[in-house]
């Protein structure tokens, strides 16, 4: 059974960043509009097949949009281009921008140098082009947090790489993930139940992670499941703020929530 606990961050950043911060300022349109996985207790299942199985599209979900990565190398820190077609680029970059009750299909079809019978000719509506996206962005999410528990071995070394997978994900694709948090709201309760599913398998890997470093006694926090959805949700926060032309990389702010994942878990040195 999925542990229904849907966390749907809608807080806006207002506060100004400081000089040389990674955060972007604060804007009454455009990306000024940036907001804010949910989990279950069972053991993680083992990836079976090839992990692009993973990027094929569920029934209910268009497969025009092809997948959102172009590598399928097994190397969960490579970052290509995104490889959305011209609608979902379009649609994503609205989503962003205006939010997607404020984009319209006729706005979607000029980004994308359509008209508006072409769009309709791709995605029969504004709601299948947002689960697309979602559901695309999760599935990619989900292979590369199941590439990590593959090639990596230890209780404490599995954490930190899905910790590191959580963070590079969420400022490499900053643009997908903000909008799979902030208009998961957004979605029709069949498709919203769909996506929070795949959410929650993500939780779960991060879940169980922590239940088992707490029984091998490598981490002392007494409430892993609370503690797993802090770390989660910690990770997914920076699609608010983090900003790729700052300081900072996104490397080095991987290193950093790896610390402070281990702090949040009471890692046991």
């Amino acid at each position: 059974m999925l542990r229904q606990a849907e966390h749907e961050g809608s807080a806006e950043i207002n506060q100004a960043p400081d000089s040389g911060s990674n955060a972007e300022p604060s804007a009454t349109g455009a990306r000024g509009r940036r907001a804010g996985l949910d989990g279950r207790s069972t053991q993680p299942r083992p990836l079976s097949g090839s992990t692009d199985d993973l990027l094929t599209p569920v029934a209910s979900v268009s497969s025009a949009g092809a997948s959102i990565i172009a590598d399928h190398t097994g190397d969960w820190r490579a970052y290509p281009p995104v490889a959305l077609d011209a609608p979902l680029t379009a649609a994503l970059e609205a989503f962003v921008e205006v939010g997607y009750h404020g984009a319209t299909m006729r706005d979607v079809a000029r980004r994308a140098g359509l008209s508006v019978p072409g769009i309709y000719h791709h995605y029969a509506s504004k709601q299948e082009m947002l689960l697309t996206i979602l559901v695309l962005t999760m599935r990619d999410l989900a292979r590369r947090c199941y590439l990590v528990l593959e090639q990596t071995d230890g209780t404490v070394e599995r954490f930190c790489g899905l910790v590191e997978n959580l963070v590079l994900f969420h400022t490499h694709r900053r643009d997908v993930a903000f909008v799979s948090a902030s208009e998961m709201r957004s979605l029709e309760p069949s498709g919203r139940k769909h996506f929070a599913a795949m959410r929650n398998e993500v939780q779960l890997l991060v879940d169980t992670e922590v239940e088992r470093g707490v029984a091998e006694g490598v981490f002392g926090v007494t409430a892993p499941q609370e503690a797993g959805r802090a770390v989660v949700s910690m990770c997914i926060g920076l699609a608010q703020w983090f900003s790729p032309t700052g300081p900072v990389s996104p490397e080095e702010v991987a290193a950093w929530y790896v610390d402070f994942a281990l702090g949040v878990v009471r890692h046991r040195t």
